[in-house]
């Protein structure tokens, strides 16, 4: 159907209707315009508004009568140009469709690139399955990268990068930046996840603590998160929660106490492991607390940037005099994947899901990543598989599972 862009009306099929032919007759036909107040997200986003036209209706109203002709008109408001008024395209909705019930763009394929909602939901859980294993190689493979180098050195040097990749994305999307006070949030958060997180994870696996072990501690940021949000958000600390922080504690003794009766773990590992257990809670709170997401680009490129200030200043307190990167292949190959696959891969991944509407998925997901870095980290890191590690594992997944469930 063709549309006058002047006049935002239909144009109409113009012949030559003999006005004076015996079954002529006159019919109300609706033309329509564009209305105002049209929702973006939806097909009748141009939805037309109704406006009336008196038009001859020919004996023969169809394309056969000889009388018509391939010609088309424009058809301004009001005027009496004879013609039929073709049909609206299938796809045009009515102004009286609920709004409920209109289609919107995720619905569609189209030539122009709109994806169906088929389509989104299929990457979605293509984005979910690549999720768990990109998100949990921050430790496992910052592991083997800090067999070559001190850990605030080589997670500081790994944070620049990442900085610069996002920094260089958030320009080219040209998305504004956070100020003011959602700024100070943005580095407030990074601080406690970037930079309080990473530095307990990677000091406590840098003095001979296992990977898996420090997954598994820091798997129970759910379980700080439901307990510290009783007096710090006010919320009710349910009979739930509080069988979780049971199960948490008993997992964490198990794993705890298996390592001190080994001689692997000092209590200053253990302390080391706990600031990035209460970094990471200390996030999650702090966002809660202030309603600040940090769900998308510019943000997250804040908070990696603090990260890498906090390593920094580590680095010259405690390291400047320490052994410098070894920087060979066998440093670059798990540097180079926790810069890409993790810091950054993993960051446009979760900001993706979230863009989607998968708030809910991802958070499942969470929970899902310390057994899978315990298990993991046995072929790939030659850790032990306790039975203490797995009863450790299988006392935390049913602690952030009842957490879920009470969430719900």
């Amino acid at each position: 159907m063709a549309w006058n862009r002047a006049t935002s009306l239909p144009a109409i099929s113009s012949h030559a209707c003999d006005r004076s032919h015996p079954s002529i007759g006159y019919r109300w036909s609706v033309t329509q315009d564009r209305h105002p107040e049209r929702s973006e997200g939806s097909f009748d986003a141009d939805a037309p508004v109704r406006h009336f036209q008196k038009i001859p209706r020919c004996a023969r109203d169809d394309s056969s009568h000889p009388t018509f002709s391939n010609k088309t008109i424009p058809v301004a408001a009001g005027s009496h140009a004879w013609g039929r008024i073709p049909r609206r395209e299938p796809h045009r909705q009515t102004t009286d469709v609920p709004a409920a019930r209109r289609m919107t763009l995720s619905d569609q394929t189209t030539a122009d690139g709109v994806l169906d909602s088929r389509t989104v939901r299929r990457y979605a859980v293509l984005g979910s399955i690549a999720f768990v294993p990109l998100w949990s190689s921050g430790i496992l493979f910052g592991a083997l990268a800090l067999e070559h180098g001190p850990p605030f050195a080589v997670t500081g040097v790994r944070f620049v990068i990442a900085t610069l990749l996002l920094a260089g994305l958030a320009l080219w999307r040209r998305a504004p930046w956070p100020r003011g006070r959602a700024l100070g949030h943005a580095v407030a958060v990074g601080f406690l996840l970037q930079g309080a997180h990473y530095a307990g994870c990677y000091a406590a696996i840098a003095e001979g603590l296992p990977a898996g072990v420090v997954g598994l501690i820091v798997g129970l940021i759910p379980v700080v998160t439901a307990l510290g949000a009783a007096p710090i958000l006010g919320e009710k600390l349910t009979v739930w929660r509080l069988i979780a922080a049971g199960l948490g504690l008993s997992a964490a003794l198990l794993v705890v106490g298996a390592q001190l009766s080994a001689g692997t773990g000092s209590f200053a590992v253990l302390v080391m492991a706990l600031i990035g257990l209460f970094g990471g809670a200390g996030a999650a709170l702090w966002q809660k607390r202030f309603g600040v997401g940090g769900a998308d680009l510019p943000s997250a490129t804040v908070q990696v940037a603090t990260g890498a200030v906090v390593m920094g200043a580590c680095w010259w307190l405690l390291e400047r005099d320490g052994p410098p990167i070894a920087w060979n292949i066998d440093f670059l190959w798990p540097f180079a994947w926790t810069v890409i696959a993790n810091s950054v891969g993993a960051t446009l991944l979760l900001l993706w899901l979230l863009d989607r509407g998968a708030a809910g998925r991802v958070t499942g997901l969470f929970f899902l990543v310390p057994p899978f870095t315990a298990l993991v980290a046995v072929p790939m890191l030659g850790q032990p598989l306790t039975i203490n590690l797995i009863a450790a594992i299988v006392l935390a997944a049913g602690a952030v599972r009842l957490l879920a469930l009470e969430a719900r």
